[in-house]
C-alpha cells in the first residue's frame, strides 16, 4: 500500500509516524543502502529538513522503523498472548506462530522490511537491534519449549534453545513463502505449516 503525501498539517508525533510508515515501504521495496532521505522526503511530501528534525540520520530513521514499526508491535502482541496462554505452552507457541502469520499477510511491507533488515546487518547498530529482537524471541520460546520438554521429552532429544531457533527461523520462511506464493494457495501452505503440534 502506497503512502500518499499528507494533505493536512500534522502534529509532531503524527508527522514522525508518517515518516516511519513511508520509510518502511521504501526500505522494503528497495534496501537500506539504496534509499535516500531525499527519496523519503519526496514520498512523504516534506522537505529533507523535516526528516532531520525528527531523526538525526538515515540510520536513526531506519532503526526507528525497525523498533517502533516492527519489533515493538510484534513483542507487544506476543506479550498479550502470554497473559492468556501462560498456562498452555503449546497453545502459546501455536498462537505466536499464527500471530506472526497474520503479520506477514496483513502487513506485507513491514514483514518484508523485517526480513530485509538482514541485508543491512553489516552495520553494527542495525545488527545489534536485530540481534536484540531475535534474542528476546528465542529466549522466550526456549523457556516455553523447556516447559513442554520437561513433561514430554522429544525424540530424538533437542535442546530448548535450538528448538527455539528453529521456531523463530520460520518467521523468515513465512515471509519468503508469502513473496513466492502471494495467492491463496501459498497462504494455505503457510497456515498448514504453522498449525502444528511440537509432537505428533
Amino acid at each position: 500500500m502506497s503512502s500518499p503525501p499528507p494533505k493536512t498539517r500534522m502534529g509532531s508525533s503524527e508527522r514522525r509516524q508518517h515518516l516511519i510508515d513511508v520509510s518502511i515501504e521504501l526500505f522494503a521495496r528497495r534496501s537500506y543502502a539504496t534509499v535516500t532521505t531525499a527519496q523519503i522526503a519526496e514520498k512523504a511530501g516534506v522537505s529533507e529538513a523535516i526528516i532531520y528534525r525528527h531523526f538525526k540520520s538515515k540510520k536513526a530513521l531506519f532503526l526507528a522503523c525497525f523498533q517502533e514499526g516492527i519489533a515493538d508491535y510484534l513483542i507487544g502482541r506476543y506479550r498479550k498472548l502470554w497473559v492468556t496462554l501462560k498456562d498452555d505452552p503449546r497453545g502459546y507457541l501455536r498462537a505466536v506462530g499464527l500471530e506472526y502469520f497474520r503479520f506477514v499477510v496483513e502487513r506485507p511491507m513491514q514483514a518484508r522490511f523485517l526480513a530485509l533488515t538482514l541485508t543491512a546487518s553489516y552495520d553494527a547498530d542495525i545488527s545489534r537491534a536485530l540481534h536484540d529482537f531475535l534474542e528476546i524471541n528465542v529466549k522466550t520460546v526456549a523457556q516455553v519449549c523447556k516447559r513442554i520438554f520437561k513433561d514430554s521429552p522429544p525424540s530424538p532429544p533437542i535442546h530448548p534453545r535450538r528448538a527455539a531457533w528453529l521456531f523463530v527461523g520460520h518467521y523468515y520462511t513465512m515471509v519468503v513463502l508469502k513473496e513466492l506464493f502471494p495467492k491463496d494457495a501459498g497462504v494455505k501452505t503457510v497456515k498448514e505449516m504453522i498449525d502444528f503440534s511440537l509432537r505428533p
